[in-house]
């Protein structure tokens, strides 16, 4: 029958068999009655081993192709090193970075987003991305959405568009701006025919069309609300329209005052030239009396050319020293007087004949021996 054996009792101390050792040993043992003691390795032969005789794990291994080479050969050792293939991890498996693991990487499969993480509470810490140039791009790597380029412009786009880029004095915006506010405190400067639109249908408008500046007000009144208001030059240095919304408002001519409002009326500087006036005119005051009012007057140079003139129309020259003075508007009879003078004192004036409607005559001689002569001249009519 089987006996069991020590097998240090077979071998020797160079693991060889000891002589006699087997002698006698039944067919019937076999190496199961050995019950303590190793084998040595040197003692068995190649591809002697079977797979029911290796652990669970070793067959695991064999039947996947990972060899015990090959699993050495492929982990990542902690020191660091270089992967050749992917790293595929599932949905909601993060990768840590961190003492704590204050950034993570992860999918999440519940919502299908990507998430980059940073829970460090360091106020003054977070996330820095560093790179000469940074582009974020869509999935299949067609359209980009943003740039960033070291020493230059960010480029923001819509649609692969490019819609607004840093520049090194502000922003360029390609397209309209849409804002619940606004504050500046530099300059906005629009191009030729750009237009500032303000209101819901863009009602009112201001802009320049190369040659002048120019307002549009489609809706309601155009109100302009100022505790003084004036009008300039470009130099500021002459007035055309002031308004004090208290006291006077004033007209200008060459930046002189030439109709001023007060609380009783206006002030004209100046002569009041109308083509008609409305009224009765019963509350006009210091007005002359009745036929003390010119009808015509004129002022002649010497070679008959008018300097100035009330309801005077023309000169017409007859001779040295006579000319015709022609109304404007006729008189209604020819019963009036003239009254007139020369340049020098013994320069006469004198209307010899031609006093009609339309016209009077007037003569210009030297006081001493009544040759007539050209000078410089006025005149004046008294009547109707």
């Amino acid at each position: 029958m089987s006996k069991s054996r020590n097998i240090a009792d077979l071998l020797d101390s160079s693991g060889d068999v000891k002589s006699g050792a087997l002698d006698n040993v039944p067919a019937s043992d076999n190496a199961s009655s050995l019950t303590t003691g190793t084998i040595p390795i040197a003692r068995i032969a190649d591809d002697a081993v079977v797979a029911d005789k290796l652990a669970n794990s070793i067959n695991t291994d064999i039947a996947t192709g990972v060899t015990a080479n090959t699993t050495a050969n492929a982990a990542l050792p902690k020191a660091g090193g270089t992967m050749t293939g992917d790293l595929n991890l599932g949905d909601s498996v993060d990768i840590n970075f961190g003492a704590s693991a204050d950034l993570k990487i992860y999918h999440n499969g519940t919502n299908d987003w990507a998430y980059i993480n940073d829970s460090n509470t360091n106020a003054a810490a977070g996330i820095m991305i560093k790179s000469n140039i940074l582009r974020i791009r869509d999935q299949a790597n067609t359209e980009t959405i943003a740039e960033f380029n070291e020493n230059s412009d960010v480029k923001l786009y819509n649609n692969n568009n490019l819609k607004l880029a840093t520049t090194s004095t502000g922003i360029d915006v390609t397209g309209s701006v849409t804002c619940n506010g606004l504050t500046s405190d530099e300059d906005i400067s629009l191009g030729d025919y750009d237009k500032l639109k303000i209101g819901t249908g863009d009602d009112f408008q201001i802009w320049h069309d190369g040659t002048a500046t120019r307002m549009s007000n489609t809706t309601g009144n155009l109100n302009i609300r100022s505790a003084y208001f004036a009008v300039s030059n470009v130099a500021d240095n002459k007035t055309s329209i002031y308004g004090n919304p208290e006291a006077e408002a004033r007209l200008y001519h060459n930046n002189t005052i030439r109709l001023e409002t007060t609380s009783g009326g206006a002030t004209v500087t100046g002569t009041l030239q109308a083509t008609s006036f409305s009224g009765d005119g019963s509350s006009l005051t210091n007005l002359p009396a009745a036929g003390e009012t010119a009808a015509a007057w004129c002022s002649v140079y010497w070679n008959e050319s008018i300097y100035e003139s009330y309801n005077v129309s023309s000169i017409t020259d007859v001779s040295a020293g006579k000319h015709y003075v022609n109304f404007d508007t006729d008189l209604s009879n020819s019963n009036y007087a003239i009254g007139g003078t020369g340049e020098s004192n013994d320069c006469h004036i004198y209307h010899v004949t031609g006093k009609t409607t339309s016209q009077y005559l007037v003569w210009t001689t030297n006081g001493g021996n009544n040759t007539r002569y050209d000078t410089n001249s006025s005149s004046i009519v008294f009547g109707d």
